[in-house]
């Protein structure tokens, strides 16, 4: 029954993003994919509205909102926020006020909860700014109900999005729209490789950090380039597991493990495989340990031409092509390993409203035209058209240097709304599609965890995982380093989180 659920699930997914096929910029906002079959929330309003306000824009009160993401600055974003604070004015009476705080994300936002600093949203995550650890903190709005009054919101995503996203049945957060399926990419600088002797068809038969060892050394002899470390955002997809609450928490189900016995990642033998991987590199010369921890200077090293490889989270379609326009440099890019749906991968990316916010309801109005409205979203994704980007035919051309590429359209709303750029093929959004639909399929897709009883203990494995998240970088011991950290973690109390949420899992399954 279940292994029918998930067929069932991946086939419903696959027919809500064939929908969303890539269109021009409109000036309405337009819903691209079918109502799911179910209904989000349990107890439908008797009248929903056709549109998100209630009332026209220019009766209501103007608000200014502050949303909070994770995108790094861009030189020209005022231009940017201007055109888009004027179109959302003119639709919702709302204007927004961007904070792009890229590499200084995580830290900033954290102070911001903790101190109950006033803002209206944020973007949040299964790997960043931790989404179930939030809602149990009380930081994030209950939008279930809210939903009722956002129909075209509801109907722009597959229902086993917004299943994904449930705490204890209720939502808090609206995912982005974008590859949900999760498989490893081995990124290569193209230039290195066909001069090392690599085309895509070999490069794929390489499929751990110490494969492309001889690659690598070549690097390293004839450009001075050397690897960057695992991050820990694809730490669970590289070593086939799949995080229960995130990184932190160690609890962790090992991908096709049908009787999902919940255990500590840091203490299984994948883990302590890629810490080995990083620790010959690093010995051999062939691992700049830094990059682990510092995503900017990750991204100013592959820019520069310094790193010869580098490992993410998620392969995908035209994923190659967006990776080489965001860093400027032509990229080679392969899978490894199984490509997984899980609900970790789904709520990898959402955007969530602060119990903070004054105007809740305004701030979900605005996400949800990052999600049904192809102007708003192409706008705040990709720039303004002429000035940032070019279209023919329905395809899109970066300007050189125009001051604004973020290349984070899916940290931002419904990515198939966005126009395919060039070198992707125009049905670049249906074969992203084909990758969630053909994926394997978790057990455990809708379970979230609930981590109220041991959120002491997650506190304290999470200092932890800090202090010795440097495992990643390959620059220290990993025998006595694991060791510590695994000791560390039994004081923290990680087995009283795995039989909490053991026990929450069971239930899910109904065993």
């Amino acid at each position: 029954m279940k292994k029918l659920v998930a067929l069932l699930l991946a086939l419903l997914m696959l027919v809500g993003m064939v929908a969303c096929g890539a269109k021009e910029p409109a000036e309405e906002p337009a819903a691209d994919t079918p109502a799911a079959d179910t209904p989000v929330v349990e107890e439908p309003a008797e009248e929903p509205a056709d549109e998100p306000a209630e009332e026209p824009a220019e009766e209501r009160e103007h608000v200014t909102l502050r949303f909070l993401s994770r995108v790094n600055e861009q030189p020209d974003q005022d231009a940017v926020f201007a055109a888009f604070n004027e179109y959302c004015e003119e639709k919702l009476n709302t204007t927004v006020e961007w904070e792009n705080l890229g590499g200084t994300f995580t830290d900033k936002v954290a102070v911001m909860i903790n101190s109950g600093e006033e803002y209206d949203a944020v973007w949040t995550s299964s790997w960043q700014n931790d989404y179930v650890t939030n809602v149990a903190r009380g930081a994030y709005v209950d939008i279930t109900d809210m939903l009722n009054d956002y129909p075209e919101l509801v109907a722009s995503m597959p229902q086993g999005f917004w299943d994904a996203t449930r705490v204890e049945g209720r939502i808090y957060a609206v995912p982005c729209q974008q590859i949900a399926a999760r498989t490893p990419a081995m990124s290569t600088v193209a230039e290195y490789a066909e001069a090392f002797g690599l085309d895509h068809e070999s490069q794929a038969e390489l499929k751990t950090y110490t494969d492309f060892e001889e690659y690598l050394q070549f690097c390293k002899d004839n450009y001075g380039a050397m690897a960057c470390p695992l991050e820990d955002g694809a730490l669970g997809e590289y070593c086939g597991y799949e995080f229960l609450a995130g990184q932190s928490a160690a609890a962790a189900v090992k991908y096709g493990d049908e009787s999902c016995t919940v255990v500590n990642f840091y203490a299984t033998p994948e883990f302590k495989a890629y810490c080995e991987e990083a620790a010959y590199l690093f010995n051999k010369g062939l691992m700049d340990p830094t990059g682990y921890n510092d995503v900017d200077y990750k991204r100013a090293e592959m820019i520069s031409g310094r790193c010869s490889l580098m490992v993410g989270g998620c392969y995908k379609p035209g994923g190659e092509i967006e990776d080489s326009n965001s860093y400027g440099i032509q990229l080679w890019q392969t899978p490894h390993g199984q490509s997984m749906m899980t609900t970790s991968a789904i709520i990898a990316t959402m955007w969530s409203v602060s119990t903070t916010s004054k105007h809740p309801d305004r701030a979900l109005e605005v996400l949800a035209l990052l999600s049904t409205d192809a102007y708003a979203m192409q706008l705040i994704s990709w720039g303004i058209e002429g000035t940032h980007y070019t279209v023919t035919d329905g395809i899109m051309e970066m300007v050189e240097n125009s001051g604004y590429n973020p290349a984070q359209s899916w940290a931002l709303g419904n990515v198939f709304l966005t126009l395919p750029m060039v070198g992707q093929p125009a049905d670049v959004w249906t074969e992203t599609a084909k990758v969630n639909a053909e994926a394997m399929v978790s057990e455990l897709i809708g379970f979230t965890a609930d981590i109220t009883n041991v959120e002491a203990e997650v506190t304290n494995c999470t200092t932890a995982f800090e202090e010795y998240k440097i495992l990643l970088s390959g620059s220290v011991d990993v025998e006595t380093n694991i060791a510590a950290f695994n000791e560390k973690l039994t004081v923290a109390g990680v087995d009283t989180i795995c039989a909490e949420l053991q026990a929450q899992v069971d239930a899910f399954l109904g065993k």
